[in-house]
């Protein structure tokens, strides 16, 4: 007979610390001044810990960053000039708006894909809509066939 796995230990949760109580004149009047400055110098100890902690948790985060883009080679950083027509002022990628006048950006390999594409894809607009003979190719009706079985053919338009 085959035993049954133990059943999963319950957990008891612990209900958040209490908030403490406001200061009143009261109570304030039970602290002596030597309690006034021992809880001072406990609170300034916690917030430079605090402080501390968060530092450091930046600068591992920082250094985790430059070490992959000095190892992973889609990682790495490339510089790119945004160039638009004028009708394209900037492009916003990711909530980050880039502007093209004169400015260098250092980005991802896979950012500056992505910037290219647009940027490609906003002059060929630009050039679509000055050129009228191309832009009509885009307006007018082609035809295309749609389907047909052995040597009947349809046409769209006709």
């Amino acid at each position: 007979m085959a035993q049954l796995p133990p059943s999963p230990q319950k957990k008891t949760l612990t209900p958040p610390p209490a908030r403490p109580k406001p200061l009143t004149p009261e109570m304030e009047a039970m602290l002596t001044e030597a309690d006034k400055a021992r809880l001072d110098m406990q609170v300034e100890a916690e917030i430079k810990a605090k402080q501390i902690f968060e530092a450091e948790q930046s600068y591992i985060a920082d250094r985790r960053k430059k070490v992959a883009q000095e190892r992973l080679p889609e990682e790495q950083l490339h510089s790119i000039f945004i160039d638009l027509p004028d009708e394209a002022p900037f492009i916003v990628l990711d909530g980050v708006r880039t502007f093209y006048p004169e400015t260098e950006y250092k980005v991802t390999e896979g950012v500056r894909a992505t910037l290219m594409e647009i940027m490609s894809r906003a002059w060929f607009n630009e050039e679509c809509r000055l050129d009228e003979t191309r832009g009509n190719l885009f307006r007018r009706t082609r035809n295309v066939q749609l389907g047909g079985k052995r040597n009947v053919r349809q046409y769209a338009g006709t």
